[in-house]
Formats: structure tokens, C-alpha cells, sequence
């Protein structure tokens, strides 16, 4: 469910932000498809329950260029292929995979970021507890024209304060179905 979650996020902020039909699906598409470069991926790192090695991590950063790659063959997307290639990036440039920094990196993969990080630090994890809302904006706060797009972060602070966005164990407990918002 952390495609659909993260699209449903991504969504709500993209329509927060005012953006036209094409950047929208573009959003759609790309946070749904953001880790399709996963594939290959060995399960063993996908789901260890600690801090992986180095060598591990050089693994995992080279799933958005996978994906970049895995989708370019599709005609006519290329807002798709920016959101899944660059939705690692950070804002100060010390992202990856290319260290695009600023206004250089796409909308649409600034906003499937946000709404991606979101996702992940409300999630379980073995390896830590999950983050609650109040938690979230203070790390969007924290992080806002460093790691993440200023604006784009203004934004989720202002859903997730409206309770337009409400993390995943929320949803579950609600028995949500982001799925519907989605699709």
C-alpha cells in the first residue's frame, strides 16, 4: 500500500498547490510508479530490519535511475519519469541521483518526496517507531530548503495541521482505502 498511500499524498498536495491536469497526472503516475526501480532489488535489503551497509545503500540509491530507465521507453511521460528519477533529490543538492539542487528538480519530483517521506516516517518500522502527526511537521519544519522544497513543505504542514492528511496508521485504524482516491 506505500504507492497508493504516497499517491494519495502527493495528490492532495499537487491540488493544494493549484497545478494543471498534466503536472497532476504526472504526480499520479509518479508516485505511484517511484519505486518501481526496486525490481532486482534483493528482498534481503528491502526488508532488513537494521541499518544497512554501505554496499547496501549504493544498492538502494540506484533504484530511481532504474526506474527512470524501466519507464523511458514509454512515450510521452516524461513528468512521470522526472518524479520517479528525481523524487530522491534534496533541495541544498545533496541528494541523489544526479545532486540536482533548488528549482532544478522537477515539481512533480518535489512533491512525490514529501509525500514518499511522509509516508515512511509515519510507518512502522522494525528498526524505529513510527512518527506522529505533530512529529512530521516538526521534521517538514526542520527539514523545509534543506532536504525538501520549501513550499512544497508549507504546504503538508498545512495539510497534515487541516487533518487533510493523516498518517497511515491513521488510515488503517479509520479503514480508509486510499485505493478509491487514487484510481
Amino acid at each position: 500500500g506505500h504507492s497508493e498511500r504516497v499517491a494519495a499524498f502527493a495528490i492532495t498536495i499537487a491540488e493544494e498547490l493549484g497545478v494543471d491536469a498534466r503536472v497532476m497526472d504526472a504526480v499520479r503516475l509518479g508516485a505511484l510508479l517511484h519505486d518501481v526501480g526496486k525490481i532486482g532489488v534483493p528482498e534481503k535489503i528491502l526488508t532488513k530490519p537494521a541499518r544497512l551497509t554501505p554496499e547496501e545503500v549504493t544498492i538502494i540509491r540506484d533504484h530511481p535511475k532504474r526506474g527512470a530507465e524501466i519507464l523511458s521507453h514509454i512515450r510521452n511521460i516524461p513528468d512521470v519519469v522526472a518524479a520517479v528519477r528525481w523524487h530522491h533529490e534534496m533541495w541544498n543538492g545533496l541528494g541523489y541521483p544526479d545532486g540536482l539542487e533548488g528549482e532544478k528538480i522537477p515539481l512533480t519530483a518535489r512533491i512525490v518526496a514529501v509525500a514518499d517521506a511522509f509516508d515512511a516516517m509515519t510507518s512502522n518500522r522494525t528498526y524505529r517507531r513510527n512518527f506522529d502527526v505533530e512529529e512530521a511537521i516538526s521534521e517538514f519544519q526542520r527539514t523545509s530548503g534543506d532536504q525538501f522544497a520549501p513550499e512544497v513543505c508549507e504546504v503538508m504542514q498545512t495539510l497534515l495541521r487541516s487533518g487533510r492528511i493523516i498518517p497511515c496508521n491513521d488510515l488503517f485504524a479509520r479503514g480508509i482505502d486510499v485505493s478509491t482516491r487514487v484510481y
